[in-house]
């Protein structure tokens, strides 16, 4: 019996030990836990663009997941519910980028368009340019105050929340639901501009007026084409009444003709390159070819030229602008922060048996604005900075665990 007294009195020190966290060289560990030798404080305190562990980004896209789900469901349950008809469309960064493009592109080239009009209108020309309405103007300007948000830990592509969100709102009860160029043509087709449009009409060798909005293709020939029609009327004299407003050249003949040279009325004839009139066509014209090559540079940063980012923010332009018949709902969302924790806890326990206890978390901060428009008029229904945090736990196993842990895979060699 005064044997076993020792070890009864022994057992509080044990659980002391036992809970005293012990600290042990990498090298000691067993294999059990998994140890991350990068998870020192100073390496913490200066984490990388892309230091979280990979089961922190899983946590973080499930609290992503998370978030969305609630954004769907209110945005769902917002306006469709009152009208079924109405679009959806979600908003990010690069959405936003290409809109922005697209209006750039339409007004760089109307302002040429109508330069070259009135230097020799024509008839049926209309006259003057208004202001291309931005319906989005205040959730661009959201956008530009949210790209300052920088993630601490790594960083969720633009592209990932608004295809996650984009998935999360067809069972939510949004079937009109779209993302940037994923359109069909009926869903973009009668869209207007606000404002009439010059529109070449090479049979009529005039000019018409419309208000279709038009694609790049049909702008970029419509420019084109009343360059041409302006350059042939700078230099052609009139044969009746001349047009009023129009800048006409010059013309001087020209002695000793070869013989057989069709001659207008007044002879042959011919317009200096100096005439004041086609001084000021080419000095527009410059103005016209640089737009050209600005279109077919690639910006520096995305590496995207202005004509492919043009033709993707056109499907955007075209649903807003046919929010006068069809309500549009626009979702923006903008990942603020992404990142968690990892915690390492190790005693004698982990130390001898079990390997280092290792526990994660994950969590996202997103901007999110909810905004209504109809037809020219828009409001902003919801605006905040949705934040969710998964607690400390463990990663699951995945379901299907084969081959996983091969130390080769020579046998696809053999298929």
């Amino acid at each position: 019996m005064n044997i076993d007294r020792p070890v009864i009195a022994l057992r509080p020190l044990l659980l002391l030990l036992l809970a005293i966290p012990v600290s042990f060289p990498s090298s000691a560990q067993k294999n059990k836990g998994a140890v991350s030798p990068a998870a020192s404080p100073a390496a913490a305190a200066t984490p990388a663009a892309s230091s979280a562990p990979v089961e922190v980004e899983w946590l973080a896209y499930s609290s992503l997941d998370k978030v969305l789900q609630k954004v769907a469901t209110y945005a769902c349950g917002t306006m469709i519910a009152k009208d079924p008809n109405v679009r959806v469309v979600v908003l990010d960064t690069p959405a936003l980028q290409a809109l922005e493009a697209y209006d750039a592109f339409f007004m760089q080239a109307e302002s040429i368009n109508g330069a070259f009009a009135d230097m020799a209108p024509q008839s049926g020309a209309g006259g003057g340019i208004d202001d291309f309405a931005d319906i989005t103007g205040a959730v661009t300007a959201t956008a530009v105050a949210s790209t300052s948000e920088t993630s601490s830990n790594f960083t969720i592509q633009d592209p990932t929340a608004a295809l996650v969100l984009l998935r999360k709102l067809l069972p939510a009860g949004c079937p009109n639901a779209y993302y940037a160029g994923v359109y069909a043509v009926s869903d973009v087709a009668g869209a207007k501009a606000n404002f009439k449009v010059y529109k070449a009409d090479p049979k009529a060798g005039k000019e018409i007026v419309a208000n279709d909005l038009p694609t790049v293709p049909e702008e970029l020939d419509n420019l084109a084409t009343n360059r041409a029609q302006t350059l042939e009327t700078i230099i052609t004299l009139p044969s009746g009444q001349p047009t009023p407003n129009t800048c006409y050249a010059t013309a001087t003949p020209v002695q000793g003709a070869p013989s057989g040279t069709k001659t207008n009325a007044s002879g042959l004839t011919a317009v200096s390159s100096s005439d004041p009139c086609v001084s000021a066509f080419n000095t527009l014209d410059s103005t016209y070819n640089a737009f050209l090559t600005s279109l077919s540079t690639a910006n520096s940063t995305t590496g995207q030229t202005a004509i492919s980012a043009a033709k993707q923010g056109y499907p955007l332009r075209a649903i807003f602008q046919l929010a006068n018949t069809k309500p549009v709902l626009g979702i923006y969302l903008n990942v603020a922060a992404a990142g968690g924790t990892q915690q390492d806890r190790k005693n004698l326990i982990s130390a001898v048996f079990t390997g280092d206890w290792i526990r994660y978390s994950g969590g996202v901060s997103v901007n999110v604005v909810v905004f209504q428009v109809t037809g020219t008029a828009s409001k902003v229904l919801f605006s905040d900075l949705i934040k969710f945090r998964t607690p400390l736990t463990k990663i699951s196993a995945p379901s299907d665990k084969k081959g996983l842990n091969a130390g080769d895979n020579l046998d696809e060699l053999n298929r």
